[in-house]
C-alpha cells in the first residue's frame, strides 16, 4: 500500500497525529475532550509510556523530485499566509517591525522553495536565506513541525521539506539525514539593511 500514489496524497505521519501528540503525559491533562485519553495504557494499542512520540519520516533530499515540487509548489502557493502563520506561531520576540519580519520570513520560504525546485544548492540558498544559523533559530526553521499531511501537502512533499530545511542548516548532506534543526539560545535576526 505504501508504494500506491493515492495512499501516500492521504496518508498522515503518526508524529502529526493529536491524539499521539496529546497522549503524551506533559500534555494529557489538558487534552481535548474528543481525544477520549483515559489513564495512560488505556487506549488500545497505547504503549504504556507515552514520553516516547513518533518520529518524523526522513529521506534524503531528492531536489525536482515529484514529491520536492510538490512542496515548493506547495510553498510558493501559500507563501503569504503561510509565512504569517509561522510568525504567529513563533514564541520569540522579533526586534523588528511585523512588515520586516514577514518580508524575511517569505525570503526564507523562497529559498526554501529554490532547494526543492533544484534551482539553488543549499549552501548558496542559504546565503540568500540570511545563514544557516539565522534559518535555524527563524520560525522558519519550525516548518518540518508544522506542517499537516495530507491537510498542507503529502507526507512526501513534507519529508523533503524538512530535508531541505535540514540541508540548509548543517554542513554536509550526510549530518542532515532524519535530523531537525535544534539551536538553542536567545533567538537574533541578523539582517542586512
Amino acid at each position: 500500500m505504501e508504494k500506491i500514489p493515492a495512499y501516500q496524497h492521504t496518508k498522515q505521519d503518526a508524529a502529526f497525529e493529536q491524539r499521539i501528540y496529546q497522549a503524551h503525559p506533559d500534555r494529557r491533562e489538558k487534552a481535548e475532550g474528543c481525544m477520549q485519553l483515559g489513564s495512560i495504557g488505556s487506549c488500545v494499542g497505547e504503549p504504556s509510556d507515552c514520553r516516547v512520540q513518533p518520529e518524523w519520516p526522513s529521506a534524503p533530499l531528492a531536489p525536482a523530485s515529484p514529491a520536492a515540487l510538490e512542496g515548493a509548489v506547495k510553498l510558493t502557493e501559500k507563501r503569504g499566509p503561510l509565512a504569517r502563520f509561522l510568525l504567529r506561531k513563533s514564541k520569540a520576540v522579533l526586534d523588528m517591525d511585523d512588515s520586516r519580519a514577514l518580508a524575511e520570513t517569505e525570503l526564507k520560504l523562497q529559498s526554501i522553495a529554490a532547494v526543492l525546485a533544484g534551482l539553488l544548492e543549499p549552501q548558496v540558498a542559504v546565503h540568500a536565506a540570511g545563514g544557516s544559523a539565522s534559518l535555524a533559530v527563524s520560525p522558519t526553521g519550525r516548518l518540518g513541525d508544522l506542517i499537516g499531511t495530507p491537510r498542507d501537502m503529502s507526507s512526501a512533499a513534507a519529508v523533503q521539506v524538512r530535508a531541505a530545511v535540514a540541508a540548509m542548516v548543517y554542513a554536509s548532506p550526510e549530518e542532515h539525514i532524519g535530523k531537525r534543526p535544534k539551536v538553542s539560545g536567545e533567538v537574533r535576526w541578523d539582517i542586512a539593511d
